[in-house]
């Protein structure tokens, strides 16, 4: 080979290396690492006692003295082993990270930074994506015992938990009128997005078309929709159907989608963004009997093109 090609297959083999993140024989720390790939110091805590990279895959591994706290704009915890993927701005395939997100604790699946860097962090939660501000993220914490003592005070904790089951909808994208304002109690479990909703009693109110809610309803909840729901029923016309699934669009538009059983209809999204009272009976639901009996269909067609909807 010319000493001229030779010269140039230096220069380009050292470019190469250059411009690649490399932990190499003299390891820096893991703060270090985190800079090496774009991403702040201030995601791990201060008690990290050992960490090893994996440069075939990109894979980590991070030990910590013991299972602790941080409080960000949403209460961290992390456990004692903490495994994932690292790459330019990007923390994937995260295990032993979970965020606080009012009384709900979610897996942390990926943080990620954009490239070049801006003032954002963002968490991803299953579906859903929250976005912080990089300034908490550029000093490195100390890591608390409880999640109490994570928090400068209790209050903070206390602060997050919601008010209503409403702002869970709003959480994942859903409209916060979906339900009524007589709910007495929810719950909800992260590891397969099941909810189970407690109304006082059952009730209804006039939307497009008169919704029935049970006492008790139930379903998954997901980013932009409420799928296998039991427990409310819509009229239309003189058919009270099952609501199987409710959906808005992401990112959102002007329509909420019904689906009832094989029929899908389109409803004004306005009319679900306040929290409607809840009326004991039908009638009662709509602001004059006359909206009830208005929707009576003159000829069997109608009916035929529901059907078909």
């Amino acid at each position: 080979m010319a000493p001229s090609q030779m010269s140039l297959l230096i220069l380009a083999l050292l470019a190469l290396v250059s411009s690649t993140p490399v932990i190499s024989a003299y390891p820096p720390t893991i703060y270090e690492a985190l800079e090496l790939f774009g991403l702040p110091v201030g995601l791990l805590p201060d008690s990290v006692t050992s960490y090893t990279f994996d440069p075939t895959d990109n894979s980590f591994v991070v030990e910590l003295k013991k299972p602790c706290y941080i409080k960000f704009d949403y209460l961290v915890y992390f456990k004692t082993k903490i495994t994932g993927k690292i790459n330019s701005g990007v923390l994937s395939e995260i295990k032993g990270l979970q965020a606080q997100v009012f009384l709900f604790w979610l897996n942390i699946d990926e943080i990620r930074v954009d490239v070049p860097a801006t003032s954002n962090v963002y968490f991803i939660l299953g579906s859903i994506s929250q976005t912080l501000d990089i300034k908490q993220f550029q000093t490195i914490h100390p890591c608390r015992d409880n999640a109490l003592a994570a928090c400068d005070h209790a209050s903070k904790l206390i602060s997050q938990l919601p008010i209503t089951a409403e702002e869970v909808d709003k959480l994942f994208g859903l409209p916060v009128g979906l339900l009524p304002d007589s709910v007495t109690s929810y719950t909800f479990d992260p590891t397969d997005n099941s909810f189970v909703v407690e109304l006082e009693k059952p009730c209804y109110i006039k939307f497009d078309y008169l919704v029935y809610f049970k006492t008790k309803i139930t379903g998954k909840i997901n980013l932009g929709v409420l799928s296998e729901i039991k427990g409310l029923q819509a009229q239309v016309f003189l058919f009270w159907l099952n609501i199987d699934e409710i959906r808005v669009d992401v990112p959102a538009t002007n329509n909420v989608y019904f689906t009832l059983g094989s029929i899908s209809q389109t409803l004004d999204i306005k009319q679900f963004q306040t929290i409607h009272p809840c009326k004991d009976n039908s009638l009662a639901a709509c602001d004059h009997a006359s909206k009830l009996i208005s929707q009576l269909p003159i000829t069997a067609e109608e009916v035929d093109k529901v059907i078909m909807e």
